[in-house]
């Protein structure tokens, strides 16, 4: 294969586990909580010590609006 598409399938396992860890230790922190869907996949949701955290953290606008619109559900 292309150099180029080996290095973008190495960058992508790399955020992938990146990815994964960051849940884990959020999952650990009781920062989120992880939720099966009727669907079969994966979702998460702040718990209330994350939304609490939520609002001292330097976060950006658009990661904001997307944990606000899942926090309004509660």
């Amino acid at each position: 294969p292309p150099m180029l598409l080996t290095l973008l399938e190495k960058k992508q396992k790399v955020l992938e586990e990146n990815v994964e860890q960051t849940i884990i230790s959020l999952m650990k922190e009781g920062i989120v909580d992880q939720l099966i869907g009727e669907d079969g996949y994966f979702y998460y949701k702040l718990t209330k010590m994350g939304r609490e955290k939520l609002k001292t953290m330097n976060v950006s606008p658009i990661i904001r609006k997307i944990l606000k619109r899942e926090d309004e559900e509660d």
